[in-house]
């Protein structure tokens, strides 16, 4: 057993994991400065980058908590800001003005699969460095 108490296995029956967290949408987070922060943190480790439409998070629901009836409508002035990805062959990380996630996979080309609390240390590195942006930078 791995940390945690987690099994360990020597070819892992997983190709990918995610770790993930939706926060209050920073709208003064720009483009520009997800950029930036990019450059300044992880550009070495994550050289390739891609946009994507924004990923909307799905609500989840505690069962003791009842669900609020009725519509929500939001209506913007200005279309959502991209996601965006940041990657090497076998690391992702999402980004947008209201999510961050990191992704590491096994791939044809790299088959090393990261263990759990490599990963799960990784994105914590990544979300204080994003936290630590925000406080500076905003």
């Amino acid at each position: 057993m791995s940390g945690d108490n987690l099994p360990d296995f020597s070819n892992p029956p997983v190709v990918e994991t995610v770790l993930g967290v939706g926060f209050l949408e920073v709208p003064e987070l720009t483009s520009a400065q997800i950029v930036r922060f990019w450059d300044r943190e992880f550009a070495r480790e994550l050289p390739s980058d891609a946009q994507s439409p924004p990923y909307d998070m799905p609500i989840e629901r505690v069962p003791s908590v009842p669900a609020k009836s009725g519509v929500t409508l939001t209506v913007r002035n200005e279309p959502r800001p991209p996601r965006f990805l940041f990657f090497d062959d076998n690391h992702l990380v999402q980004l947008q003005s209201d999510w961050y996630a990191y992704n590491w996979r096994k791939t044809p080309a790299k088959p090393h699969y990261e263990r759990y609390e490599s990963g799960r240390t990784r994105f914590k590195r990544y979300l204080t460095a994003l936290s630590d942006f925000l406080t500076n930078e905003l």
